[in-house]
């Protein structure tokens, strides 16, 4: 049984080290049975009870080495070496622990402010298709309206143009009766001779009442043609009226089409923006810190593996 011994304090303890050695060594040699075994094993425990009380220390893993090699090192307790570095390995796994949680806390904030960013969005995305909906079914109102309204119009000026055909019609009618032709032409001669009426005692003119019928007729025809064309004129301005109403209501409809577009684009943006790009960073670190730990975790249980194996190895010597 080999025990490697450090070193002293002073000589004397020296020199008890260096007689425990011997008697290590004696009794690796010499014993057989077990209770000399048992009696030697009890005066060499009272002997390293006595050197350590005076500080001697003991380092199992330095078994084999020369006794000139054992004074030049130091007093190196390597539980506690292993206890330390099993402390950095912890201090250093506690604080990617620390970072990884702040980087899931800051990865969930984000989270949450995307999502009521998206819900606010959504709502304001929702409002905006209600109010074009609304503006959409009212504008399809309006054009129905205007539609029957345009068809009822259509139907009065052909009515009115059928009326008008027929007054036209009559009154060509009327010119090419050969009497009308005769009352016009002696219209435009000269006026009739007036003669003295004996029986009346006055003024007359012969064949002037049927004249005056024939153009109170045509006069008459002329007044309701003329109205005719008023209604006409009046019916045109109103359908060029409906029309541009049309033509606005159709530009209000584009530009309704033209902001939905608009937001529809935002939206895409807002998908793309820095906020999207500072999701995917944070989302790399939090990845980057879990490989970390990964490491710091195998790193942790080679070194305690190592040590384990070390205890082992010396229990065993």
């Amino acid at each position: 049984m080999w025990i490697s011994i450090t070193r002293s304090q002073d000589n004397w303890h020296h020199y008890s080290d260096i007689l425990v050695y011997l008697l290590g060594c004696y009794v690796s040699l010499t014993c057989v049975t077990r209770c000399q075994a048992g009696s030697v094993i009890g005066i060499l425990a009272s002997i390293l009870a006595y050197c350590f009380n005076y500080g001697s220390l003991f380092d199992y893993k330095s078994a084999g080495m020369p006794l000139e090699t054992l004074r030049d090192l130091k007093e190196v307790d390597v539980p506690a070496f292993n206890d330390l570095q099993d402390s950095g390995l912890r201090a250093e796994l506690a604080d990617l622990n620390a970072r990884l949680r702040v980087e899931v806390e800051a990865k969930r904030e984000l989270q949450r402010l995307r999502a009521r960013d998206k819900e606010r969005f959504a709502d304001e995305f929702g409002q905006f298709e209600a109010r074009l909906l609304r503006a959409n079914e009212t504008l399809e109102k309006n054009r129905q309206v205007v539609e029957a309204s345009l068809v009822e119009k259509d139907n009065f000026i052909e009515q009115l143009q059928i009326q008008l055909d027929k007054k036209q019609h009559a009154i060509d009618c009327l010119k090419q009766d050969p009497r009308l032709l005769h009352s016009s032409r002696r219209r435009r001669q000269a006026q009739p001779p007036i003669f003295f009426d004996h029986m009346n005692g006055g003024d007359s003119m012969n064949g002037g009442s049927d004249n005056g019928v024939e153009d109170s007729k045509v006069h008459e025809l002329e007044l309701q043609m003329s109205k005719l064309f008023v209604q006409l004129q009046e019916a045109h301005t109103k359908n060029d009226a409906q029309d541009d109403l049309i033509e606005g209501m159709k530009a209000a409809n584009a530009k309704l089409v033209a902001s939905l577009k608009k937001m529809k684009h935002k939206l895409k943006e807002a998908t793309d923006s820095g906020v999207n790009h500072m999701f995917h960073d944070m989302t790399r670190k939090c990845m980057r810190a879990e490989a970390e730990k990964a490491a710091v975790e195998a790193a942790l249980a080679a070194a305690q593996s190592e040590v384990r194996h070390g205890q082992s190895m010396d229990i065993v010597a």
